[in-house]
């Protein structure tokens, strides 16, 4: 499957936030590995996280967890 349409949507997201972006495609992909597929926005998907909301994306920066628990991070 080609990723590079959900790639240039959450790149494009970040930067609609005023949020730095530091993955290029391949990075992203790679960060992503096998659990690409289980991204989306239902409450057991995967999303990209930064860590306390804060900083850029980028490799170092950014976690796996899923919508729910992400939702709850932010009410924190």
């Amino acid at each position: 499957m080609n990723y590079k349409n959900q790639y240039g949507k959450q790149r494009n997201q970040a930067k609609y936030r005023g949020i730095e972006w530091q993955f290029d495609y391949e990075t992203w992909l790679e960060w992503w590995g096998k659990d690409i597929t289980k991204r989306g926005r239902t409450a057991d998907s995967l999303v990209m996280s930064r860590y306390e909301d804060k900083g850029p994306y980028s490799p170092d920066n950014c976690k796996k967890i899923t919508q729910s628990e992400n939702s709850k991070e932010r009410q924190r």
